[in-house]
């Protein structure tokens, strides 16, 4: 595989990664080198406020976030509820690619879309290409409902143009591994 591709697919899963964390001062100078990565003009001109992002992303993901079906996480979309057996799979996987979340610094769920790109980038960078496919295929097929959720929930649209970017990351990921 074209390793310096295979080096921006990193970049642009770890910035995904960090849009879906809690906004935090570093949020707009990581949407604009999104935006650069991905030839993304609006992304590239980002200057949406953190108290505005903070907002959005409360609305979003925490306090209405089953009533605007924008739950982060893997087991809310494929099992329909939280903690469910995929939340189990996944913790499963993460053992077996030797990826263990240190619950004392990171306190998102291990099926939460920000862990899970993280993963997936990590098992990139380490060449495991068939693990991160198997990952993708199995625990990231509910991203265009999100997708959806979010457009209909979001008067920004911000998450679901990053939602947009990482499904468009990993279909051609997907494309690239079935030409070698």
């Amino acid at each position: 595989m074209n390793a310096q591709r295979i080096s921006k697919a990193i970049s642009i899963l770890d910035l995904c990664a960090k849009a879906f964390n809690y906004p935090n001062e570093d949020i707009p100078e990581s949407m604009r080198y999104l935006g650069e990565l991905v030839g993304n003009e609006e992304l590239e001109n980002f200057s949406l406020s953190l108290e505005l992002l903070e907002s959005e992303y409360i609305q979003l993901f925490s306090i209405n976030s089953s009533s605007n079906k924008t739950v982060p996480n893997a087991s809310w979309w494929i099992d329909g509820k939280m903690m469910g057996k995929t939340f189990i799979k996944i913790n499963v996987f993460y053992k077996e690619s030797g990826f263990i979340v240190d619950l004392q610094n990171v306190n998102l769920p291990q099926d939460h879309i920000s862990l899970m790109c993280s993963f997936v980038a990590i098992l990139l960078e380490q060449k495991e290409y068939e693990r991160a496919l198997i990952f993708m295929n199995k625990y990231l097929n509910w991203l265009d409902k999100f997708e959806i959720s979010l457009n209909e929930a979001s008067s920004l649209g911000l998450y679901s143009k990053i939602v947009l970017i990482l499904k468009d990351e990993l279909d051609f990921f997907k494309e690239l591994s079935k030409r070698r």
